[in-house]
């Protein structure tokens, strides 16, 4: 919802989830072929005006924002499988 509804960076996202956590985030990265996406456009109004601004949002481009706040960061599947749970530690 931060960065396809309203248009924040991953960088931006990463800094403000890394102001939140002590020591541990858990966080699920939605990729943007996601099925409720696709479903559910009016949830996402800055994707569906401006999809082609939206380059940068991929889980390696996410994961590597978040690395710059928690050096250890352990991916794994979530449901369904364009979803992604990212366990950050500092």
């Amino acid at each position: 919802h931060l960065a396809l509804g309203r248009g924040m960076s991953v960088d931006r996202i990463a800094a403000m989830l890394s102001g939140y956590a002590k020591r541990n985030l858990v966080v699920e990265f939605v990729a943007a072929d996601d099925p409720l996406i696709v479903a559910e456009p009016t949830f996402f109004p800055a994707y569906v005006k401006a999809p082609g601004a939206f380059a940068e949002y991929t889980l390696g481009s996410f994961t590597a924002a978040l690395s710059k706040f928690f050096p250890a960061i352990e991916t794994r599947a979530s449901n369904p499988g364009s979803r992604t749970l990212l366990l950050c530690t500092k």
